[in-house]
């Protein structure tokens, strides 16, 4: 049954890797500056989620291609990419946020709280992209790794006057967010586990 039950969703990513892997013409340009400080602080009326990359994404058609955190409308909240971290400020209470890297995209959900810090990473899932909350219920002892996430990848902040330049390369996203909402409809409990965000989960700095 598990043996079966990853065949499917390896067809399934591969599927809309297909259908979706000549939708962005033009390469997504990296809009990300290192940070003059390696510093994270939490915000008194805003949530900081920490996005981590620790790795390229192996079965990307180009490697190390940027990825962009959107919100539900497609605003671009912030982008990270391979051996990087980035920091992006949200308002306090239900969250709906997306990973998007050319024609991979996963989702992220739940609910945060003003003050506090919480954590995520950009990985690999059978052959797509990961978006995967990052704190002590993690599966496979991965909070275990979040001092070396921290430390080993550098701290890039996105540059506001070249969002648009973003944007333009992504065109229209509904279909990819689409694709998104229609793989968590079939997620199991444990992959929608790995994926949501509790106010509780929020750390303080």
């Amino acid at each position: 049954m598990l043996a079966m039950r990853l065949l499917k969703w390896v067809l399934l990513n591969l599927m809309l890797l297909f259908a979706f892997g000549c939708a962005v013409a033009p390469p997504i340009p990296v809009i990300t500056k290192d940070a003059a400080i390696e510093v994270i602080n939490s915000d008194a009326d805003r949530a900081t989620l920490v996005i981590i990359q620790p790795r390229n994404l192996r079965y990307d058609t180009r490697p190390k291609a940027p990825t962009n955190i959107v919100d539900v409308e497609g605003r671009l909240l912030g982008q990270v990419s391979p051996h990087k971290k980035t920091v992006i400020l949200i308002p306090p209470g239900e969250i709906r946020l997306y990973a998007l890297s050319n024609s991979l995209v996963d989702r992220l959900e739940g609910g945060v709280r003003a003050g506090k810090v919480y954590y995520a990473t950009i990985g690999n899932l059978f052959g797509g992209i990961s978006f995967l909350t990052l704190n002590p219920r993690s599966l496979d002892n991965r909070w275990a790794n979040l001092e070396s996430y921290l430390s080993k990848n550098t701290l890039v902040k996105v540059e506001p006057a070249r969002i648009e330049e973003v944007l333009s390369s992504l065109g229209d996203t509904s279909a990819r967010l689409k694709s998104a909402d229609d793989r968590w409809e079939k997620y199991d409990v444990p992959h929608i586990e790995e994926r949501t965000i509790r106010p509780e989960d929020g750390l303080s700095m």
